[in-house]
């Protein structure tokens, strides 16, 4: 009988200890990695900015939903950062997908790089005639609402 109790015991212990508990808190989290480069030509249908970071979420509540008003990505140039709002950006349907067919039991991590046109985003202000220069700062934001930190990227060097 006490062989018996033990071994339950001890299946107990293993059943409770094998419940995974998510690595990640549910606020998002993320850590930046870089731009793909620093200098672009002001309005050109050419040039564009990459600007790549690492997240964490414990849920992984974020990416779905492309018709709300949720948007993924928040970004800001900060040359304007005391007159204008934060733009957003949705996430690939891939990136969507991607999450959707993942187990969510430890939350999600990953990379995510996204690309700031210069003819729409790096447009150099009318009053820097030899060039402009920006940064910009990003966050992202689940489907609870959860913003994560804030990160700023390297500057941008706007050419005339």
């Amino acid at each position: 009988m006490r062989t018996k109790l033990f071994l339950l015991a001890i299946l107990t212990i293993g059943v409770v200890a094998c419940k995974k508990t998510p690595k990640y808190s549910s606020v998002p989290r993320i850590n930046y990695r870089g731009i793909t480069t620093n200098t672009v030509t002001s309005g050109s249908s050419a040039d564009f900015v990459q600007i790549s970071f690492n997240y964490t979420d414990g849920e992984g509540d974020f990416g779905y939903d492309q018709q709300g008003s949720n948007y993924d990505i928040y970004f800001l140039d900060r040359r304007f950062k005391d007159t204008a709002d934060f733009s957003g950006l949705y996430l690939p349907n891939n990136f969507r997908k991607e999450i959707q067919s993942r187990d969510l039991e430890n939350g999600i991590s990953g990379i995510i790089t996204f690309q700031l046109d210069a003819n729409r985003f790096l447009v150099k202000r009318p009053n820097r005639p030899n060039g402009d220069t920006t940064s910009f700062e990003v966050y992202i934001k689940d489907l609870a609402g959860n913003e994560s930190n804030r990160i700023t990227t390297d500057e941008v060097y706007i050419l005339p």
